[in-house]
């Protein structure tokens, strides 16, 4: 399946950029505020804003994943392997573009990201069943719903918002991810428990985990500073 897997992700990479032209048309437009700001915090708003649009599209096939998988055990590979590339698409040219302007939490987050993307589109079995590696496919929808964790890191910036109304988008991001990424985290316990034959690269894939959880730890701890749970 490679031979489409590869054409579509590069396909969603070429995409995100008239993506993120639209959301800074759109930005610019309802809050004028935006053009006060310096030209990286400008490129940070406009990619978490867009990242949670793609998130929020990516909602509805990711929960219909998750139901395939959890209940019926079944692996919907084709699905999978086409939301996995969309999925990943707007961290690659995150690390393309804003390399040196985004923290190092998240850009080991955006690395791993990446690795999966190319394994999920070259090496990944979806239906075997002894492959550690095909529990991406979880991680990466249980994280398609946290899409407000990515609004609110946008609109903070933006002076337009009031501060109340974003310390109650941020209780609301901050309850979806820890929801989500909560489930998130018992499955791939699960996973390694299950697992059978402990080779080399069960323990590479338990380090990526490693990576992108201590990120969300991180992201939900900011979440939560600046939250009402802070302030009660």
């Amino acid at each position: 399946m490679w031979w489409f897997i590869i054409p579509w992700q590069i396909l969603c990479c070429f995409l995100i950029t008239p993506l993120w032209a639209q959301t800074r048309k759109q930005i610019d437009h309802y809050f004028p505020s935006f053009q006060k700001t310096s030209p990286g915090r400008q490129q940070y708003i406009v990619k978490n804003v867009a990242k949670s649009g793609v998130l929020m599209f990516l909602s509805p096939p990711a929960l219909w994943i998750i139901n395939r998988i959890v209940f019926y055990n079944t692996w919907e590979q084709a699905l999978i392997k086409c939301m996995g590339a969309l999925y990943s698409s707007g961290d690659i040219i995150s690390l393309v573009y804003m390399f040196d302007k985004i923290p190092i939490t998240t850009k080991v987050h955006h690395i791993c990201v990446l690795g999966f993307s190319v394994m999920n589109a070259v090496s990944i079995d979806y239906l075997n069943s002894t492959s550690i590696w095909r529990n991406t496919a979880v991680l990466a929808a249980f994280s398609a719903p946290t899409y407000a964790v990515n609004t609110y890191l946008g609109v903070r910036c933006l002076d337009g918002i009031s501060d109340r109304e974003k310390r109650r988008l941020a209780d609301f991001a901050l309850s979806l991810y820890t929801f989500f990424m909560s489930l998130s985290f018992g499955w791939q316990i699960f996973a390694l428990y299950s697992q059978s034959s402990w080779t080399w690269d069960v323990y590479v894939y338990i380090v990526a985990l490693g990576c992108i959880y201590y990120d969300d730890f991180h992201l939900s701890t900011y979440l939560w500073d600046n939250s009402n749970c802070r302030r009660s």
